[in-house]
């Protein structure tokens, strides 16, 4: 049907993750050794980690590499969190496309004068997600254009994206995440509020070519 498209579901683990390259919401980042430090946003400040995807794990699915860790890190500037701000100011989007070994890096401290809270639980960052982070594992599903929040994954790739108070292009750009699907019921993962979402697009070519510095990211909730 024209108003459906291929996605990748995640489950979120209830276990706090352990795998450094192992796909996770949160949690700390992978780091290939202990010379690369942390991305930072364009005041300087270091990121926070968002989700970490070892493509190794993915079913086969349109241009997503088959094999390399894709990790997102996003400012902790203001509840916009990075959105606005263009790749390498406000977010990163990071490819290794050939990891081996690595670490598990914590989050470090966070700037608490520009902080409002982590955008997937609220609250301040300990002990919470953004401290342990969760496994997910990914299943490929066929998502609506028009379907309601509940019916919606709390965390996908592909499919169609999802903006709580504007729509976000439509195109033919490719979800590279979306996290949040727009209805609070017993989802726990909301961004930036009860209601919520988070969207990273990116074009078939850019993906094709790995070229993860072009991606696009949304954001808005209630």
């Amino acid at each position: 049907m024209a108003n459906s498209r291929m996605a990748l579901a995640a489950k979120i683990e209830e276990l706090p993750a352990k795998d450094p390259q192992g796909s996770a919401l949160g949690g700390p980042a992978w780091r290939p050794d202990t010379t690369i430090g942390w991305p930072t946003d364009r005041r300087g400040v270091v990121m926070m980690h968002l989700a970490r995807v070892n493509c190794a794990e993915l079913p086969s699915f349109e241009e997503f590499p088959r094999s390399g860790i894709l990790q997102i890190f996003i400012s902790t500037v203001s509840i916009g969190l990075g959105a606005g701000e263009g790749h390498g100011k406000g977010f990163v989007v990071e490819y290794w496309p050939d990891p081996k070994g690595g670490l598990s890096v914590p989050q470090p401290e966070l700037d608490e004068d520009n902080f409002e809270g982590t955008p997937l639980m609220g609250g301040t960052p300990e002990n919470t997600l953004h401290d342990n982070g969760r496994p997910l594992t990914f299943t490929a599903v066929e998502m609506v254009k028009d379907a309601e929040g509940s019916e919606r994954p709390e965390v996908w790739l592909g499919g169609w994206p999802l903006n709580v108070q504007e729509r976000v292009a439509e195109g033919k750009d490719i979800v590279l995440l979306q996290i949040g699907n727009g209805e609070l019921g017993d989802n726990e993962f909301m961004w930036g509020g009860d209601i919520g979402a988070a969207t990273f697009l990116i074009s078939p070519a850019d993906l094709s070519a790995r070229r993860f510095d072009q991606t696009s990211y949304f954001a808005s909730g209630y």
